[in-house]
């Protein structure tokens, strides 16, 4: 069907041909969210084991940042988090892949120091477990951190010993 452009013609034409743009955008909108929704999916299935770790294991850090009040839930959840990881992708590196950012961090803002609490209590939580090695591989990691030639790595490998 031909519609004129606009300002010409008139009436019940116009009308329809609005009726048919909106239809026609509002299928478009719909079939672009259906089809992001498909490539997230893809998107999930695709990405590595070792990939969605990290990222769960930095919005949980994220969280922790804010508020000590959220610190009792986020034990449990990295816990988890940590239990169900495949045994092929190692939680410890992971772990001390996304708090490299930290030992970077000269200031003391209030934030990162909710967040050296929240690493040395799930540190300490996790070491309950008999014949777990995460512990073990992680004062092996802040003991080499500690011998670092920067002074904020060894600040915050030390803070978080002494936590």
């Amino acid at each position: 069907m031909f519609f004129p452009p606009k300002g010409e013609g008139g009436g019940r034409r116009d009308n329809e041909h609005k009726e048919f743009l909106q239809t026609r955008k509002g299928i478009m909108a719909k079939s672009a969210r259906g089809e992001e929704a498909e490539a997230e999916a893809e998107k999930e299935e695709g990405r590595s084991g070792r990939t969605q770790l990290l990222e769960r294991i930095g919005r949980i850090l994220n969280e922790c940042q804010h508020s000590f009040a959220a610190h009792g839930r986020k034990l449990k959840e990295m816990g988890c988090l940590r239990s169900s990881s495949h045994p092929d992708l190692d939680f410890t590196h992971c772990w001390t892949t996304m708090l490299s950012p930290l030992f970077a961090t000269v200031k003391r803002a209030p934030s990162t120091e909710r967040l050296v609490r929240f690493v040395a209590l799930f540190a300490v939580s996790e070491a309950a477990r008999p014949g777990d090695a995460f512990l073990e591989d992680f004062l092996r990691f802040l003991l080499a951190s500690s011998a670092a030639s920067n002074k904020a790595v060894r600040f915050r490998s030390c803070q978080i010993v002494s936590e």
